[in-house]
């Protein structure tokens, strides 16, 4: 039972993550690319080729999930 809390926690943050993922570069990804440093979101927020972090950080939080996930074998 302790294994699936972990694990939801660890897909909880993949989740989040991937959320600032989307968020923070991938909607901006061209203007980034295309100013060579950063953008100016339409709210006035400064993007960075840096939001690219969340999306490392989802997958290695997707890879903890599953692996918390996984069956013991004896």
């Amino acid at each position: 039972m302790k294994s699936w809390i972990l694990m939801a926690f660890w897909l909880l943050l993949a989740v989040v993550s991937a959320y600032f993922f989307v968020v923070r570069y991938w909607l901006y990804r061209d203007c980034i690319e295309a100013a060579a440093s950063s953008c100016l979101s339409a709210e006035g927020a400064n993007l960075t080729e840096g939001g690219m972090l969340w999306g490392i950080l989802a997958v290695a939080f997707l890879a903890s999930a599953a692996w918390s996930g996984r069956r013991k074998r004896r």
